[in-house]
């Protein structure tokens, strides 16, 4: 038997030889480079102090001038126009919107009743929540008010709760239920804007609105209210729960055969709620 040859591995063929340098440049290169560097780092110097000049202008005219120059769409700031103690659950609320370069024209604006708890003249408190009302199309200003309150719900004088537009399309409970007048206990809003720039649909939504801040405090705060984990301190002594509407449990039926509060019965939040109920005023 014969033995099999063994081939020799050889490995690739290595090259040889150094890396030639590159030749140097000559002084007109060498002059052009210098020339093409100062140029990039003046440009550069350049256009970082001139977009710092702009953002200063800008950030500048708004508070001064009472301008937004900003050249993209913005949405609009919107307050309540007196968070004093001792204000109003009635005052409008205040759109502010100053971009100059995009108005926002005209907007569908709609009032988000996330809460109203209230009382009757016979300390018979009623519950309602997750409603919207749209009154429809308003002229957007750099300054426009805007309510968006209870006045969308009031105890008529034959004892019915109405809700809605009094004018319009509204639902009502039965006579007899709350006597006049109403009051406000607690109540959390928020304003809703649907509105087109350049042909695009836009919208914008506020922060939620809590009024009062405490039942002894009067005046508006904006939320989320993340102290406010006490809904009991909301009850009035002695009253007595009437009625309650909304897309969500609000009560429990107690052994008395009456109803008790669930724990976030009060509290202002959209939770467990897909969708608020709607109301238009009809043109």
């Amino acid at each position: 038997m014969k033995k099999q040859s063994n081939r020799s591995k050889r490995g690739a063929p290595r090259r040889s030889g150094k890396v030639q340098p590159k030749p140097p440049l000559s002084p007109q290169q060498g002059r052009l480079l210098s020339c093409l560097r100062n140029h990039v780092l003046k440009t550069a110097f350049s256009l970082v102090a001139g977009i710092s000049a702009i953002v200063g202008i800008v950030s500048w005219a708004e508070p001064h001038l009472g301008v937004n120059l900003w050249p993209w769409p913005t949405e609009p700031e919107i307050t309540a126009q007196n968070s004093n103690n001792g204000s109003s659950e009635t005052l409008p609320f205040s759109i502010t919107h100053r971009s100059v370069f995009f108005p926002i024209g005209r907007a569908e604006l709609s009032c988000n009743l996330n809460l109203l708890y209230f009382m009757d003249a016979d300390q018979k408190t009623g519950i309602i929540r997750d409603q919207t009302f749209s009154e429809g199309a308003a002229a957007i200003d750099p300054n426009t008010s805007y309510q968006c309150d209870s006045k969308f719900v009031r105890i008529l004088p034959n004892g019915s709760l109405e809700l809605g537009f009094h004018s319009g399309i509204s639902m009502a409970t039965k006579l007899g239920v709350f006597r006049p007048p109403m009051t406000v206990l607690k109540m959390c809003v928020e304003i809703k804007g649907d509105y087109e720039i350049l042909g695009s649909k836009k919208s914008f939504n506020s922060a939620m609105f809590q009024w009062p801040t405490k039942p002894t405090v009067n005046q508006w705060i904006k939320g989320p209210i993340a102290f406010d984990s006490d809904q009991s301190m909301w009850v009035p002594a002695g009253s007595k729960l009437a009625g309650a509407w909304a897309l969500r449990g609000l009560t429990t039926p107690n052994a008395n055969g009456g109803f008790d509060l669930r724990p976030n019965a009060l509290r202002c939040d959209w939770d467990n709620v897909s969708a608020p109920s709607a109301y238009y005023l009809g043109h």
